[in-house]
């Protein structure tokens, strides 16, 4: 019974969570063993796109990132999000009928894409030189296919996945979030000070902040009815 109510309440907590960020649509949704996911396809690739794309170029590809994007990484953002906007336009036109499996392929896209400007952003956090990202075709195609395998493990993952997914999700908006005020942080107490900000300092004031801004938003959301 205790079992019982400690899953729940976990996936209580991450519906809350995704419910700050995604508007949690069943239709819209992957359900692994007949559970809804707290996020809907796009989301879920999104999020997990951006995770995979930030593991592989901060740990294999760091020496390539610049806080410039060369053409390569440009254009590759672009399709993406090209992609996206026509999978999202021609649905609600009624010129296809909607896939999750699309959602959820264009959702992955984004997300590395996304990892291709946010990764050098973290990479360069202490530093003062805008270098230019040296990223090829073979770098954006290894990445690109790291993340297309997320896919069917994703899109088909059996009931008992459905827990860590779940768990998984709720963690990422958490992290997504502390990303972003993180990265303003370390940049702006670097140009303020002139020296470099401890890593705990921003990640700390990151995660505090996008916590707060989570339940804040998924608490309006609950109290407007949305």
């Amino acid at each position: 019974m205790h079992h019982n109510f400690t899953l729940h309440w976990i996936v209580d907590v991450a519906f809350f969570l995704g419910g700050s960020v995604c508007h949690q649509l069943p239709q819209h949704s992957l359900h692994p063993g007949g559970h809804q996911l707290p996020l809907c396809g796009r989301c879920t690739g999104i999020h997990f796109g951006l995770w995979m794309g930030l593991w592989f170029l901060l740990f294999l590809r760091r020496r390539k990132l610049g806080i410039v994007p060369n053409w390569k990484v440009a254009g590759a953002v672009a399709l993406s999000f090209a992609l996206m906007a026509a999978d999202v336009f021609t649905g609600a036109l009624g010129l296809q009928p909607g896939l999750n499996e699309t959602r959820l392929a264009t959702g992955l896209l984004v997300g590395y894409s996304l990892s291709l400007l946010i990764g050098p952003v973290l990479a360069g956090i202490n530093t003062q030189e805008a270098t230019k990202s040296t990223l090829g075709w073979a770098d954006l195609g290894v990445g690109f296919f790291l993340t297309a395998c997320l896919w069917p493990l994703i899109f088909y993952a059996p009931g008992w996945m459905f827990y860590p997914i779940t768990i998984l999700e709720g963690l990422s908006v958490i992290g997504a979030y502390a990303i972003v005020w993180g990265v303003l942080i370390a940049y702006t107490l670097f140009a303020a000070r002139n020296r470099p900000t401890p890593w705990w300092l921003w990640a700390g004031g990151g995660a505090a902040i996008s916590l707060t801004q989570a339940v804040l938003m998924g608490a309006l959301r609950i109290r407007l009815g949305i």
